[in-house]
């Protein structure tokens, strides 16, 4: 079973405002690191909560903050680091204390993160966008070896509502090989897939990702 939603960043600025949060990232720090303060200690009792509830009955947990866009990161990478990072990195090491793993999700090009996402406790990256600025395939798993796993990188952008079936099969196959390699891949959408897509491709997908299991509901 997985349980989420351990969002640190993004319910800090829900209350806040987005505009109004990254502002308060330079001019009111002190401010910020009050609210996240409070946020993780809301989402530390909810997953202490939930846990003691589930009886054992959760193998994953879902966090995320959307820290990055298509070109780059939201923030310098020195705020990142010091103002959102470890609280992400105190509520990963209680959620640890209770034996599952975590799955991170941020869109956008955080490549320049990466030994830092790893350094702060996740266990697998989503939705991994490669169609945003500098993230490849290639150069994060050669980075991340078998340190992190992947979950997503089919790209709802460019490659299933624009390619043909046999591009999308092409694509879908390389990824398997490319961030598979060794373990730690889970083959999937980028993100929601979007409306207009070809159905001809979501099946192309399901094809090279399962076959046997494709095959058997044709």
């Amino acid at each position: 079973m997985i349980l989420g939603n351990g969002n640190l960043f993004e319910r800090t600025w829900y209350m806040r405002g987005f505009e109004q949060t990254l502002m308060d990232l330079s001019l009111e720090p002190e401010l910020i690191q009050e609210v996240m303060k409070r946020v993780t200690a809301f989402f530390t009792e909810y997953f202490d909560r939930a846990f003691t509830a589930a009886r054992g009955g959760i193998d994953l947990v879902f966090t995320a903050d959307d820290i990055a866009g298509q070109n780059g990161l939201l923030m310098s990478p020195d705020v990142w680091r010091s103002q959102l990072k470890p609280w992400h990195a105190m509520l990963n090491a209680r959620l640890h204390e209770h034996g599952v793993k975590i799955l991170y999700h941020t869109d956008g090009a955080a490549h320049s993160l990466l030994e830092d996402l790893i350094d702060m406790g996740i266990d697998a990256w989503e939705a991994l966008q490669l169609d945003a600025q500098g993230m490849d395939a290639e150069s994060l798993k050669t980075a991340a070896g078998r340190r992190l796993a992947f979950h997503g990188g089919i790209s709802v952008q460019q490659l299933l509502p624009f390619a043909s079936p046999d591009e999308v099969r092409c694509e879908t196959d390389r990824l398997i090989q490319v961030l598979g390699r060794g373990g730690g891949y889970i083959a999937a959408p980028s993100h929601a897939i979007q409306a207009g897509t070809p159905p001809e491709n979501i099946a192309a997908m399901l094809e090279a990702v399962r076959p046997d299991v494709f095959n058997d509901m044709r």
